[in-house]
């Protein structure tokens, strides 16, 4: 499965590494008093295949050996406990690997820079540099010929470029006589032919991190999503009432080892079981967990990725309230009749602290979109008042 495409670009250079130039145009028609310089580059464009790469389940078996490609957040200690306990073990070689663990988020992420770019096809934009009078030279590695252009052959080019052979065209009085109007790249975009403009670009120091993943592919390895493995490996607690009291009290301390100890029990917990209990420490306490030193420890990164995969969203970087709690534990489908309960209690002591001079609050009624959400968890539904 080959995961990018070779495609052509079209940057902005200086002078010395040009492969042609737009003539100085009157600044009065352009709003351009200076040349700019272009050149042709290589690049290599994630494809849609990147997408499509399918992972396994969780299969671990006495025996087996596994790699961690680049980008995996996964605790390498936390991994080896578990390993111990079935028999498998890491390698660093991926030859001799059984099975090969991915972040996909993280892969891409770290090994690619996202450009919006328009596209058109080569011979497009040769024929409108040769009507414009614009002198250019072809770097033999790009492999075009000039004069036996492939129809099919894409260059990628940004909105300067056209905005200069827009104006040029419009200095020159030269109009393309399919539109009458000056030349503009932009009507013979070929974008419809790739579902959008914005491309991602692997990174050229990072390119054998995706040939080693294809040659993965090739070979028919067992690819394994990290996120899988992380529901395994931090399965050992699940945070309850009395847990989340516990965890609340360390860190309502302020002292520094009781909020790193509290963070470790978040970071070794079974995240789905817990996520009620987490979302309430988030929110009242997200700031002294966002600045403390454990914060971005490597165990506690790998607890955060399962955090955000499971509730869509960063939790860490964005401030919770009850209907974020309620929304996020509804969309996971795992809602139950004793959070609502216990988060009417929150809400109705919450109410009655406010400076009420006026009114007393005797009771709060769950809305209908509360009670859909309970109906998608298949949950008894008893009276969801308080």
């Amino acid at each position: 499965m080959k995961l990018t495409d070779v495609v052509f670009e079209i940057s902005r250079s200086h002078k010395q590494d040009s492969h042609f130039a737009i003539p100085d145009i009157d600044q009065s028609v352009s709003g351009f008093d200076a040349q700019l310089y272009f050149k042709f580059n290589i690049r290599h464009r994630v494809n849609d295949n990147f997408d499509k790469i399918k992972t396994n389940s969780i299969q671990f078996q006495a025996g087996d050996t596994v790699y961690f490609l680049p980008g995996t957040t996964i605790p390498r200690f936390k991994f080896k406990e578990y390993s111990e306990q079935i028999g498998c073990r890491t390698v660093r070689k991926v030859e001799t690997a059984s099975h090969a663990v991915i972040n996909r988020t993280n892969f891409l992420e770290k090994r690619t820079e996202s450009r919006y770019n328009r596209i058109t096809t080569v011979s497009t934009l040769i024929n409108t540099l040769q009507i414009l009078n614009v002198e250019f030279t072809l770097p033999d590695d790009l492999g075009i010929d000039v004069d036996n252009i492939d129809p099919n052959q894409f260059v990628l080019y940004d909105y300067y470029l056209n905005r200069y052979i827009r104006y040029l065209s419009k200095h020159l009085n030269i109009k393309d006589p399919k539109t009458n109007r000056p030349y503009d790249l932009d009507d013979y975009d070929a974008s419809n032919m790739i579902k959008n403009h914005r491309y991602n670009y692997v990174r050229p120091e990072k390119l054998e991190d995706f040939i080693e993943l294809e040659n993965l592919l090739a070979n028919n390895i067992n690819l394994i999503d990290e996120k899988d493995v992380l529901r395994v490996i931090q399965a050992d607690t699940i945070i309850d009432e009395q847990m989340h009291k516990r965890l609340e009290q360390m860190i309502a301390s302020n002292d520094e080892a009781n909020i790193t100890l509290a963070m470790e029990i978040l970071a070794n917990c079974d995240v789905r079981q817990s996520l009620f209990y987490i979302l309430k420490l988030v929110r009242r306490y997200e700031t002294t967990i966002y600045y403390n030193k454990s914060f971005n420890h490597v165990n506690f990164k790998a607890f955060r990725e399962m955090v955000r995969e499971i509730c869509k969203r960063d939790i860490f970087r964005h401030s919770l309230d009850h209907n974020d709690i309620i929304t996020i534990m509804g969309e996971a489908n795992l809602l139950t009749m004793t959070h609502v309960n216990e988060m009417m209690a929150d809400v109705k002591r919450e109410m009655s602290r406010a400076n009420n001079r006026f009114f007393t609050i005797e009771s709060i009624k769950a809305t209908p979109e509360l009670l859909s959400y309970l109906a998608a968890a298949k949950e008894e539904v008893a009276d969801a008042t308080n």
